[in-house]
Protein backbone atom coordinates (compact mmCIF):
# COMPACT_ATOMS: atom_id res chain seq x y z
CA UNK A 1 0.00 0.00 0.00
CA UNK A 2 1.08 3.59 -0.65
CA UNK A 3 2.05 5.95 2.13
CA UNK A 4 -1.84 7.27 1.87
CA UNK A 5 -4.07 5.83 0.56
CA UNK A 6 -5.75 7.80 -2.75
CA UNK A 7 -9.29 9.20 -1.69
CA UNK A 8 -11.54 6.53 -3.13
CA UNK A 9 -14.79 4.21 -1.36
CA UNK A 10 -12.63 0.58 -1.48
CA UNK A 11 -15.01 -2.59 -1.93
CA UNK A 12 -13.40 -5.89 -1.42
CA UNK A 13 -14.86 -9.39 -2.11
CA UNK A 14 -14.20 -11.91 0.91
CA UNK A 15 -15.07 -15.52 0.95
CA UNK A 16 -15.89 -15.63 5.27
CA UNK A 17 -19.13 -14.56 6.78
CA UNK A 18 -17.25 -10.71 8.15
CA UNK A 19 -17.82 -7.52 6.02
CA UNK A 20 -15.31 -5.20 8.06
CA UNK A 21 -16.79 -1.16 7.04
CA UNK A 22 -14.82 1.94 7.54
CA UNK A 23 -17.41 5.13 7.42
CA UNK A 24 -14.40 7.58 8.53
CA UNK A 25 -10.86 6.77 6.77
CA UNK A 26 -10.05 9.88 5.55
CA UNK A 27 -6.76 10.82 6.04
CA UNK A 28 -5.10 13.48 3.58
CA UNK A 29 -1.84 14.09 4.13
CA UNK A 30 -1.91 18.06 4.62
CA UNK A 31 -3.84 17.30 7.86
CA UNK A 32 -2.39 17.68 11.64
CA UNK A 33 -4.15 14.46 12.52
CA UNK A 34 -3.24 11.49 10.21
CA UNK A 35 -5.57 8.45 10.50
CA UNK A 36 -4.16 5.45 9.02
CA UNK A 37 -7.39 3.17 9.63
CA UNK A 38 -8.01 2.09 6.11
CA UNK A 39 -4.56 0.74 5.95
CA UNK A 40 -5.52 -1.41 8.94
CA UNK A 41 -9.06 -2.44 8.00
CA UNK A 42 -7.49 -3.16 4.29
CA UNK A 43 -4.70 -5.47 5.68
CA UNK A 44 -7.50 -7.31 7.83
CA UNK A 45 -9.68 -7.85 5.26
CA UNK A 46 -7.08 -9.05 2.90
CA UNK A 47 -5.16 -11.95 5.75
CA UNK A 48 -8.80 -12.86 6.58
CA UNK A 49 -9.77 -12.98 3.17
CA UNK A 50 -13.19 -11.19 4.18
CA UNK A 51 -15.56 -8.83 2.90
CA UNK A 52 -14.28 -4.75 2.94
CA UNK A 53 -15.82 -1.45 2.55
CA UNK A 54 -14.10 1.21 3.20
CA UNK A 55 -14.07 4.93 3.18
CA UNK A 56 -11.17 7.36 2.22
CA UNK A 57 -12.72 10.05 0.18
CA UNK A 58 -14.84 11.76 2.48
CA UNK A 59 -13.83 13.69 5.70
CA UNK A 60 -16.13 13.63 8.45
CA UNK A 61 -16.83 17.02 9.18
CA UNK A 62 -17.84 16.96 5.20
CA UNK A 63 -19.92 13.86 5.57
CA UNK A 64 -20.75 11.21 8.57
CA UNK A 65 -20.96 8.00 6.70
CA UNK A 66 -21.79 6.06 10.09
CA UNK A 67 -25.09 8.63 9.46
CA UNK A 68 -28.03 6.96 7.26
CA UNK A 69 -29.46 10.08 6.91
CA UNK A 70 -26.33 11.61 5.40
CA UNK A 71 -26.24 8.96 3.27
CA UNK A 72 -29.41 8.36 1.81
CA UNK A 73 -29.97 11.95 0.39
CA UNK A 74 -26.52 11.26 -1.59
CA UNK A 75 -27.63 8.38 -4.51
CA UNK A 76 -24.05 8.36 -5.77
CA UNK A 77 -22.89 7.88 -2.12
CA UNK A 78 -25.51 5.41 -1.71
CA UNK A 79 -24.41 3.77 -4.89
CA UNK A 80 -21.11 4.00 -3.78
CA UNK A 81 -21.10 3.05 0.06
CA UNK A 82 -24.14 1.35 0.87
CA UNK A 83 -25.30 -0.67 -1.62
CA UNK A 84 -21.96 -2.71 -1.71
CA UNK A 85 -22.56 -3.27 1.94
CA UNK A 86 -25.92 -4.75 1.32
CA UNK A 87 -24.89 -6.43 -1.50
CA UNK A 88 -21.93 -8.53 0.41
CA UNK A 89 -24.33 -8.91 2.82
CA UNK A 90 -26.89 -11.07 1.30
CA UNK A 91 -23.80 -12.83 -0.66
CA UNK A 92 -22.58 -14.15 3.16
CA UNK A 93 -25.96 -14.84 3.80
CA UNK A 94 -26.64 -16.80 0.76
CA UNK A 95 -23.82 -18.59 1.11
CA UNK A 96 -25.51 -20.08 4.34
CA UNK A 97 -23.15 -17.94 7.23
CA UNK A 98 -24.68 -15.65 9.74
CA UNK A 99 -23.08 -12.26 8.62
CA UNK A 100 -20.33 -10.17 11.08
CA UNK A 101 -20.34 -7.10 10.59
CA UNK A 102 -17.57 -4.88 11.99
CA UNK A 103 -17.34 -1.17 12.00
CA UNK A 104 -14.23 0.64 12.43
CA UNK A 105 -14.07 3.76 13.80
CA UNK A 106 -11.37 6.76 15.43
CA UNK A 107 -12.16 7.58 18.60
CA UNK A 108 -11.63 11.62 19.05
CA UNK A 109 -8.07 12.86 20.01
CA UNK A 110 -10.42 13.94 23.31
CA UNK A 111 -10.84 10.30 23.85
CA UNK A 112 -7.38 9.26 25.56
CA UNK A 113 -7.08 5.70 26.38
CA UNK A 114 -7.19 2.98 27.74
CA UNK A 115 -9.25 1.14 26.81
CA UNK A 116 -7.46 0.38 22.96
CA UNK A 117 -11.15 -0.72 22.10
CA UNK A 118 -14.03 0.72 23.15
CA UNK A 119 -17.05 -1.46 21.79
CA UNK A 120 -20.28 -0.24 21.05
CA UNK A 121 -23.28 -2.72 20.10
CA UNK A 122 -26.55 -0.76 20.78
CA UNK A 123 -26.47 -1.30 24.22
CA UNK A 124 -28.79 0.71 26.18
CA UNK A 125 -31.63 1.05 29.13
CA UNK A 126 -34.27 -1.83 29.05
CA UNK A 127 -37.68 0.25 28.82
CA UNK A 128 -35.57 3.98 28.28
CA UNK A 129 -36.90 6.25 26.29
CA UNK A 130 -33.90 8.31 26.01
CA UNK A 131 -31.52 5.26 25.75
CA UNK A 132 -33.21 2.36 24.63
CA UNK A 133 -31.43 -0.51 24.38
CA UNK A 134 -30.97 -2.02 20.82
CA UNK A 135 -28.49 -4.72 20.67
CA UNK A 136 -26.95 -5.80 17.64
CA UNK A 137 -24.96 -8.97 18.75
CA UNK A 138 -25.52 -12.11 20.94
CA UNK A 139 -23.81 -11.21 24.44
CA UNK A 140 -22.18 -14.64 23.73
CA UNK A 141 -20.58 -13.66 20.64
CA UNK A 142 -19.37 -10.26 21.98
CA UNK A 143 -17.86 -12.10 24.72
CA UNK A 144 -16.09 -14.28 22.45
CA UNK A 145 -14.42 -11.20 20.47
CA UNK A 146 -13.86 -9.47 23.87
CA UNK A 147 -11.76 -12.56 25.28
CA UNK A 148 -10.50 -13.33 21.60
CA UNK A 149 -9.24 -9.32 21.32
CA UNK A 150 -7.66 -9.25 25.11
CA UNK A 151 -5.46 -12.83 24.50
CA UNK A 152 -3.98 -10.41 21.86
CA UNK A 153 -3.17 -7.80 24.21
CA UNK A 154 -5.91 -5.53 22.96
CA UNK A 155 -7.52 -3.84 25.61
CA UNK A 156 -11.27 -3.25 25.66
CA UNK A 157 -14.36 -1.87 27.36
CA UNK A 158 -17.83 -1.75 26.97
CA UNK A 159 -18.53 1.78 26.04
CA UNK A 160 -20.73 3.50 28.85
CA UNK A 161 -24.63 3.69 28.58
CA UNK A 162 -24.93 7.29 28.22
CA UNK A 163 -21.88 7.98 26.29
CA UNK A 164 -22.02 8.30 22.25
CA UNK A 165 -20.20 5.50 21.36
CA UNK A 166 -23.38 2.90 21.81
CA UNK A 167 -24.21 2.44 18.16
CA UNK A 168 -28.28 2.44 19.09
CA UNK A 169 -29.55 5.51 17.31
CA UNK A 170 -31.85 3.79 14.35
CA UNK A 171 -29.81 6.20 11.91
CA UNK A 172 -26.49 4.71 12.86
CA UNK A 173 -25.08 2.14 10.62
CA UNK A 174 -24.84 -0.13 13.11
CA UNK A 175 -28.79 -0.58 12.89
CA UNK A 176 -28.66 -0.47 9.39
CA UNK A 177 -29.90 -4.70 9.16
CA UNK A 178 -32.48 -3.76 11.81
CA UNK A 179 -34.51 -1.52 10.14
CA UNK A 180 -38.26 -2.87 9.27
CA UNK A 181 -39.04 -0.49 6.88
CA UNK A 182 -35.75 -0.67 4.52
CA UNK A 183 -36.58 -3.87 3.08
CA UNK A 184 -33.59 -4.02 0.67
CA UNK A 185 -31.10 -4.00 4.16
CA UNK A 186 -33.74 -5.93 6.92
CA UNK A 187 -31.96 -9.27 8.13
CA UNK A 188 -32.30 -9.60 11.73
CA UNK A 189 -30.00 -12.79 11.62
CA UNK A 190 -26.88 -10.24 10.96
CA UNK A 191 -25.07 -9.98 14.22
CA UNK A 192 -22.80 -6.22 13.92
CA UNK A 193 -20.29 -4.09 16.33
CA UNK A 194 -18.83 -0.72 16.35
CA UNK A 195 -15.07 -1.08 17.63
CA UNK A 196 -14.08 2.42 18.20
CA UNK A 197 -9.91 2.70 18.18
CA UNK A 198 -8.21 4.14 20.17
CA UNK A 199 -6.62 7.86 18.04
CA UNK A 200 -2.97 7.14 19.18
CA UNK A 201 -2.73 3.64 17.69
CA UNK A 202 -3.96 4.95 14.17
CA UNK A 203 -1.60 7.97 13.84
CA UNK A 204 1.38 5.81 12.77
CA UNK A 205 1.09 3.66 9.66
CA UNK A 206 3.54 1.09 11.31
CA UNK A 207 1.33 1.42 14.53
CA UNK A 208 -1.88 0.68 12.62
CA UNK A 209 -0.38 -1.89 10.77
CA UNK A 210 0.92 -3.97 14.17
CA UNK A 211 -3.11 -3.58 15.55
CA UNK A 212 -3.76 -5.14 12.34
CA UNK A 213 -1.91 -8.43 12.53
CA UNK A 214 -2.89 -8.23 16.51
CA UNK A 215 -6.52 -8.27 15.39
CA UNK A 216 -6.44 -10.18 12.01
CA UNK A 217 -5.29 -13.30 14.81
CA UNK A 218 -7.96 -12.05 17.42
CA UNK A 219 -10.77 -12.57 14.53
Amino acid sequence: MPETLPASIYTRLGSSNILLIVPHGYNASQDNSQNYLADLALTVAEKLHCYAVVNTKYKKEIMDLSDLRALRVRPKVVQAFLEPIARFQREISGNGLIPLVLILQPLPVTEPGPPMFLFGYGQGERGSVEAPHRPTIPASLLSKIRISCEDQNLTTELAPTLSPYCARNEHHINQLFRQKLQIEYFNPEVCSLVLHIQHDLLGQRVTALSIAELLTTAL
